[in-house]
């Protein structure tokens, strides 16, 4: 059985691909703009919680998102 996601990780990752969405970018784009390689963005949508939280503070600004759901 595959581990389950944290519910605040779930979160998260919906925030950013919600965001990701309204504006229409790629995770492409979203590296490119936040000076990130592609894998790095992968990382973060797919593993928020695993990552530091300066880089998961440049997503957020890029997408324009005040609050993180972070506990």
């Amino acid at each position: 059985m595959p581990k389950l996601k944290d519910t605040d990780e779930e979160r998260l990752t919906s925030v950013f691909l919600s965001a990701m969405g309204e504006m229409r970018w790629t995770q492409a784009h979203l590296a490119e703009v936040c000076g990130f390689c592609p894998a790095k963005v992968s990382r973060i949508l797919n593993h928020p919680m695993e990552q530091k939280f300066s880089d998961l503070s440049v997503v957020a600004k890029k997408l324009k998102i005040g609050n993180l759901p972070i506990v």
